[in-house]
């Protein structure tokens, strides 16, 4: 996933992670767990799945000093 993925590319310092949860969490719940442990929400859509943009080290600003 991300430039990891492609062939001859190189990669930036940056580990992508895609968590999938099986529905009838309680969303919540999760947003309250992660940013606890220093994950940032960037997106929340409420639609047919509650689908949830979390990163750590780039913020809506651009990159933080530590990624």
């Amino acid at each position: 996933m991300g430039s990891t993925s492609v062939a001859g590319l190189a990669a930036k310092p940056t580990v992508d992670i895609l968590l999938e949860i099986k529905d009838g969490y309680d969303a919540d719940e999760m947003i309250g767990l992660l940013q606890n442990n220093g994950w940032i929400l960037m997106a929340r859509d409420e639609g047919t799945k509650d689908a949830l943009d979390f990163n750590k080290g780039y913020t809506p600003k651009g990159f933080a000093q530590k990624v």
